[in-house]
């Protein structure tokens, strides 16, 4: 099974490889204000706490939290984005670490108050129980009474409005790079498989594929409780609104016993 998951492991190349960092860049100056404000809220974040952002890719959460004074250790597998966070928490002269590190594996060196996975960062691999691995070391670098937040698609919303193929249009230095996304729902896998396709300013074209579980919310509050969380809740968004099968996303918070 170890062999299975390391050839199938797609994540390990395809965030090195491919421009996506200009898809993660959040913009939205707004949406980013509620998305804190419903971490704080929800995670019962205090002055000073340690906050462990688990795939934090370029930093996008991790640089605005500690900004607000907040103790960042961050993980992502991407060497490149790493180098990005690390350089902007410099810059800016923040407390704030970057570990380039497997999620599946990292753990902080300090108990920390609270965690996070943010923007679909979860379900890459095939296996439940490689799944599990991930919210299972989240649980682990929490405190007891710590609070963990995943963001994830919510499939009910995904599956009833799905469209094949999504195109975006990317802004970089060079110019436009389009962005093309192919996507298919294996029943029997349980997965959604996706073809991408960037095409750059100069005509080159570079294609890559991912896979995603197609995890409902009813299988999320599963794999949290066998992760020891308890008080688990869902949200569809940050605006604190219960998932429905409309909803953009689905949140699911857990808390660490005491």
């Amino acid at each position: 099974m170890a062999n299975q998951i390391k050839q199938d492991a797609w994540w390990q190349s395809f965030y090195e490889d491919t421009p996506f960092e200009l898809y993660l860049a959040r913009t939205d100056a707004a949406e980013l204000e509620e998305t804190i404000a419903f971490l704080r809220d929800k995670l019962k974040l205090v002055a000073g706490a340690t906050i462990f952002d688990q795939c934090c890719g370029l930093g996008g959460m991790s640089i605005p939290l500690a900004k607000l004074g907040f103790r960042i250790i961050g993980a992502d597998l991407c060497a490149k984005y790493i180098g990005m966070a690390k350089a902007e928490a410099a810059a800016q002269k923040l407390w704030a670490e970057f570990h380039e590190a497997d999620a599946f594996e990292f753990l902080p060196d300090v108990a920390c108050d609270a965690a996070f996975n943010w923007y679909t960062s979860f379900g890459y691999a095939e296996e439940d129980s490689q799944n599990l691995k991930m919210i299972a070391r989240a649980f682990e670098a929490l405190k007891p009474g710590g609070r963990f937040a995943l963001d994830f698609l919510n499939m009910p919303m995904i599956m009833a409005s799905f469209k094949e193929e999504m195109s975006t249009v990317l802004k970089s230095a060079s110019g436009d790079i389009i962005q093309t996304r192919h996507c298919t729902h294996d029943l029997v896998r349980g997965t959604m498989d996706q073809d991408w396709t960037w095409t750059t300013p100069d005509g080159k074209v570079l294609t890559q594929k991912s896979t995603l579980r197609a995890y409902m919310p009813v299988d999320l509050l599963r794999l949290f409780s066998q992760a020891g969380f308890t008080e688990t809740q869902l949200f569809g968004g940050c605006d604190s609104s219960p998932v429905t099968a409309e909803s953009g996303r689905c949140i699911v918070i857990g808390r660490k016993p005491l």
